[in-house]
């Protein structure tokens, strides 16, 4: 959403798209419009990081794991776990 806005019902799709891309370029976009993380999570300890700038992002064990999650309005939850295998 950070990067292009709520686009409604097409959102789990792009938010797949971005993800396939990310791994393709082997980094991690930046959140845009994002002042500090959450508080509410201990990012240190879960071992996350907020990206705030364009990230490399390595494959580890030879492939680059992400999911993404899309929840409708309609009742219609999706999540979707993508493995993407290091580049030869």
């Amino acid at each position: 959403k950070s990067n292009i806005g709520h686009t409604q019902a097409a959102a789990g799709g792009l938010g797949l798209a971005k993800v396939l891309i990310a791994a393709a370029r082997e980094a991690v976009p930046a959140s845009l419009h994002t002042a500090e993380a959450s508080r509410e999570i201990d990012w240190e300890k879960q071992g996350l990081r907020l990206a705030t700038e364009l990230t490399p992002w390595p494959a580890a064990d030879g492939h680059r794991l992400a999911a993404v999650t899309a929840f409708a309005m309609s009742g219609t939850n999706a999540h979707v776990i993508v493995s993407v295998p290091e580049a030869a």
